[in-house]
């Protein structure tokens, strides 16, 4: 059997690098197995390009459980405008291994585009982010990594673990809780002389679409570019003009933006141009009643975020610290208050108000599914159901809040409570969990109700 998926690997290999060779025409695999490692699967593009040379970089995109977005069909237009290969690592790939399974795609690539020196840069978005930093710092030939919608624990292994020479892209939408750790980030990278650049896309949680992650990919070819200027002066000179010209006309609308992106300009051009028509637009603005309200404005409501944040995180902190004495903690009406309120801000016109909204919604779902999981380790289960009320007021047609707050109740043998949640995580679409695997509802098996949910989840499959 061993020989049998050592010569099939082969013929695969042979496959694509003939097809490769064949006219020069753009390769598409969803899912390839990487040699030495069959149970492990990849996909790839590789644009179409007349010479191998021309390919300028590669990523490699390493998939997490939590998204269903098809990576390398949403970015493989991009990847050929930008003569960009992508390689896509499917979440099934765990930890163990990973920098031998990462050499042996880079080999394979290695053989599929022979006489191409792409940089190599690797990316992930929420938990894939940690596997994508590890194989970035511990292998010298990784460039640079793209840190899409950050964790928390993600954000501190980086900043313990760091590689100097590594340029870091950190990605978030602004509507995501982790627009706060790109900010954070920001600060530390600024503080150590780091190479780092935050980049913010219209969206929340997830890897964004095409058109927002264009950006990054033109990050990419721009930091790429100004490492040999007297070579790309045409096209950094025409970067510069385009960035300046659409800084200006976002002075009226975004004025606040708009002095951000003249600041980033001068950090991005200052070696290569005269930036002084750039410093005036800042003497401009920075004299401007109407911008100083403006930035007012954007700080007061900075501030106020950061307030409820702070008062939402010490509330949660209150049910671990004071679980013996409830009178600490908040009811599930004031949560429910707070919540209500913080969605009211989310359709707000006010994009500040907004945003903050959102962000807080989001930075809320992710600390009480977090603290869940901590009491659930702790089997403090009264606690972890608070949490997980918290959750469901957030996301009252997920299913997964109700299929969790089943397996709090199963785990404590409570049979209705468990078989209501069940059925109600039915209702809302429950089909990407095996009932049959989750231990904590074996105590079920031969209950009319629980095989009947059982089928139809299955029969959604």
């Amino acid at each position: 059997m061993r020989y049998q998926i050592i010569i099939l690997l082969f013929l695969a290999t042979g496959a694509l690098k003939a097809e490769l060779r064949k006219d020069g025409a753009s390769i598409h695999k969803d899912t390839l197995s990487i040699s030495g490692y069959p149970e492990s699967t990849f996909g790839i593009f590789i644009p179409a390009v007349s010479e191998n040379a021309e390919i300028r970089a590669v990523i490699y995109l390493f998939g997490d459980s939590q998204s269903q977005k098809p990576l390398i069909n949403e970015y493989k237009n991009l990847a050929q405008e930008f003569s960009m290969v992508l390689v896509y690592i499917h979440p099934n790939l765990s930890e163990t291994g990973i920098h031998e399974k990462f050499k042996s795609i880079n080999t394979q690539l290695s053989n599929w585009i022979p006489g191409a020196h792409p940089d190599i840069y690797t990316a992930g978005q929420g938990n894939s982010a940690s596997i994508a930093f590890q194989v970035a710092i511990k292998n010298t030939k990784v460039r640079g990594m793209i840190g899409v919608n950050l964790l928390e624990d993600t954000v501190e292994e980086i900043k313990n673990e760091f590689r100097r020479d590594l340029d870091f892209v950190g990605l978030a939408g602004v509507h995501s809780s982790s627009y706060y750790f790109n900010e954070d980030l920001k600060k530390y990278f600024t503080t150590y002389r780091l190479k780092y650049k935050g980049l913010i896309y219209d969206g929340s949680r997830d890897w964004p679409d095409s058109d927002n992650f264009w950006e990054t990919l033109d990050w990419l070819k721009f930091v790429s570019a100004r490492e040999h200027p007297k070579s790309n002066v045409k096209y950094l000179a025409n970067r510069f003009q385009s960035d300046f010209g659409a800084a200006i006309l976002s002075e009226k609308k975004q004025t606040v933006q708009s002095y951000h992106d003249y600041r980033e300009i001068l950090i991005d051009y200052d070696k290569f141009f005269n930036t002084d028509a750039v410093v005036s637009r800042l003497e401009v603005l920075d004299k401007s009643k109407k911008h100083q309200q403006k930035f007012k404005e954007a700080e007061k409501f900075k501030n106020m975020e950061a307030n409820r944040r702070r008062k939402y995180e010490w509330t949660i902190k209150q049910y671990r610290v004071m679980t013996l004495d409830t009178s600490f903690q908040k009811s599930l009406k004031w949560w429910e208050s707070e919540l209500d309120e913080l969605t009211r801000m989310a359709s707000s016109r006010n994009v500040y108000k907004s945003n903050l909204g959102h962000r807080l919604l989001d930075y809320l779902s992710r600390a009480t599914e977090r603290s869940c999981d901590e009491y659930i380790s702790k089997m403090d289960y009264y606690t972890a159901l608070k949490m997980n009320e918290i959750w469901i007021y957030i996301h009252p047609d997920a299913s997964k809040g109700y299929y969790n707050r089943a397996k709090l109740y199963a785990r404590q043998y409570q049979l209705e409570e468990t078989l209501a949640f069940l059925e109600r995580a039915y209702e809302l679409g429950l089909s990407s969990v095996d009932l049959s695997e989750e231990d904590s509802f074996t105590f079920l098996n031969g209950n009319f109700r629980y095989h009947q949910i059982l089928h139809g989840v299955n029969s959604r499959k």
